[in-house]
């Protein structure tokens, strides 16, 4: 019994030798086969449906595995043979042994060494004209085409073809956008891999590369990648690496009808306006310098772009809210709601004007941006906020961009222990440009504001109310006070005006000599209402109504106080305070007798007081 079983032992072992000697001995003879070498290219253009070209004799390798290498390389359109829109130096391929034995061609892996992809939208060369029409690939695409239009959700991924596709290479490759060779480098240094083991399985895929100057990695899988290419969705993950920008996208991604896509997008730069510039994106002025990071549910096509739960982190702030980026106009609209801990209302103004300078007796002209990158409609919340030197808590806000107008409105916020509304338009469509500023401050700490504004012996304590309306036109920051039209009002009641002390005012009087502001400082002058009208007409405020009163004493003022060269001119009264109501404000206040009268000239910084002395009519 043991020798017929050791018999056909024997015979299988030796049918298995035979039958490896055999494949080895005859590798030579068909790999040297013209048939081979033509039906490589034959597959590779199966595969991608596009015509292979191959410039040299192909060089075969049979161990330690089977490699064919072919030397320059061109694609062309099957459709028109003199559109190239690939290039390389050379392809190696990597063959199933067991599938070239039997005269079939199988690739387990490719290598492509600098390959070149020409793109150029004005002879019809783009990614979407590239994509394969015909070949395995593009029967693939346009048989899961015809399956989304008629198959439920569940069945559209059944009949998608297993074909092996493999591992694909890149060494050293670029894509130029223009006719062949010269055209414009756009990417270049491309080095990665694509894994693509059957149709029907997720594709990944690494890469490098440099892009405008700057070395980047991406990372990328597609769960259902004939789907996607059929203009289906499929689920997608994106990783950015680079020294400006990094970046990650989860989600579902769709690229026809429209690009499509919803999911998680965040971001990360070390320097948002170099990033801005390096990807050629629209740059807004103000973008704040230093580490920046956005995160957002995001969803939309390429038309419109919704960014729901968006959270923006960065050096010295950080906002959450809603936005919405539509791609329909000339430049992008972005509207929505941010609410922020701390806001730069400076750096926001920079974002539709230039800055008004630390003096505003400057002459740096007001920079309106002409033509924005984008157009907006936000609405802005902080708890905290400043302007120029003014702190401000609790504030709502409104920026808007769009048509040649620019407008920064603060709706409401609390400063100086009242309740502070400012306004700011600029029509950038004619030269000058067209300025209206409000600003409407009530309820506020006098001596709060004058602090802020560094003069804290020259403004008024006590609570108040002030308003300013300026409207005009400007080419600088200084023609725009000196030149526009408005009025200013400010009241304030139950305070004092520090250093200004009415006995030593009187005595200077009598001195009969002009005198300067500082020789009356001493003791405030305490006050029930101080209340000044004004109106402004070229740059001049014209006094309607200047008044301090308390219970004892009253001072009025008349005159006009110019901006150009900060002068004053003003003509005044001191007498006792009246218990009969005042006269309306447009009617010039007839001094009582007994009245002191002066005159009040010099400039904004030195003014000079004189006296004012009526010569005694004779008698009849």
């Amino acid at each position: 019994m043991a020798s017929p079983v050791f018999r056909k032992l024997a015979l299988a072992g030796f049918s298995v030798i035979a039958i490896a000697a055999l494949m080895i001995l005859s590798l030579p003879l068909l790999a040297s086969t013209a048939l081979i070498r033509d039906r490589i290219t034959q597959e590779v253009g199966g595969l991608t449906g596009h015509r292979v070209e191959i410039g040299e004799a192909p060089h075969i390798t049979l161990f330690p595995e089977i490699k064919v290498r072919l030397k320059a390389i061109q694609m062309t359109d099957q459709t028109q043979r003199s559109r190239v829109f690939l290039k390389a130096d050379e392809l190696e391929v990597s063959l199933s042994a067991l599938a070239a034995v039997s005269g079939r061609i199988e690739f387990t892996a490719m290598r492509l060494v600098r390959p070149v992809l020409f793109l150029d939208r004005g002879n019809g060369i783009s990614l979407e004209a590239a994509l394969p029409r015909s070949g395995h690939i593009g029967r693939a695409i346009a048989r899961a085409s015809r399956q989304m239009e008629n198959a439920t959700e569940a069945d559209k991924h059944k009949d998608i073809p297993s074909r092996a596709i493999g591992t694909i290479d890149i060494v050293d490759g670029r894509i130029n956008l223009g006719p062949e060779e010269d055209g414009e480098i756009k990417l270049s240094a491309l080095n990665g891999k694509v894994v693509w083991p059957r149709m029907n399985t997720a594709l990944s895929a690494k890469m490098s590369g440099i892009w405008n100057g700057e070395t980047f990695a991406l990372e990328g899988t597609a769960e259902q990648p004939i789907m996607l290419l059929a203009g289906g969705m499929s689920d997608v993950d994106l990783a950015l690496s680079s020294p400006l920008l990094s970046g990650n996208y989860e989600g579902t991604f769709s690229r026809a009808p429209t690009s499509h896509g919803e999911g998680v997008l965040s971001l990360q730069s070390p320097a948002p306006a170099r990033a801005a510039l390096w990807l050629k994106l629209p740059l807004m002025p103000g973008i704040a310098p230093g580490q920046t990071s956005m995160q957002a549910r995001v969803s939309g096509d390429s038309g419109r772009l919704k960014l729901d739960e968006t959270a923006f982190a960065g050096t010295d702030v950080s906002a959450k809210g809603a936005l919405e980026i539509s791609f329909a106009g000339d430049v992008p609209q972005i509207s929505g709601a941010l609410d922020f801990d701390f806001l730069d209302l400076d750096q926001l103004m920079a974002a539709f004007t230039s800055p008004p300078p630390e003096k505003m007796d400057s002459n740096e002209r007001i920079e309106a941006r002409r033509r924005l990158p984008v157009g907006l409609d936000l609405r802005l919340s902080a708890s905290t906020a400043t302007l120029a030197s003014l702190s401000l808590t609790k504030v709502a806000s409104t920026a808007q961009v769009k048509d040649g107008l620019a407008v920064l409105d603060i709706s409401d916020a609390t400063a100086f222990g009242g309740v502070v509304q400012a306004g700011l338009r600029l029509g950038s469509e004619t030269w000058p440009y067209t300025g209206e500023l409000r600003v409407l401050a009530t309820d506020i700490d006098g001596k709060a504001v004058g602090d802020a504004m560094g003069r804290p012996n020259r403004f008024p304590s006590g609570t108040g109310t002030i308003s300013l309306i300026l409207e005009g036109k400007a080419r600088t920051w200084r023609q725009l006070l000196e030149q526009s039209s408005g009025s200013f009002s400010a009241k304030f009641i139950k305070g004092s005006i520090p250093d200004l002390d009415l006995d030593a005012f009187k005595q200077q009087m009598d001195a009969r000599g002009f005198f300067g502001l500082q020789l009356i400082e001493g003791a405030p002058l305490p006050f029930d209402v101080a209340e000044l009208e004004t109106t402004i007409s070229a740059g001049t405020a014209t006094i309607q109504k200047a008044e301090i009163r308390n219970s004892e004493q009253l001072v009025r003022f008349t005159g006009v106080i110019p901006y150009a060269g900060r002068s004053l001119a003003l003509s005044g009264t001191l007498g006792p305070s009246l218990p009969t109501p005042p006269a309306p404000a447009t009617q010039e206040k007839p001094a009582g007798k007994g009245d002191i009268r002066f005159f009040v000239g010099g400039s904004w910084n030195s003014p000079f007081i004189t006296p004012v002395f009526v010569p005694a009519l004779p008698q009849r």
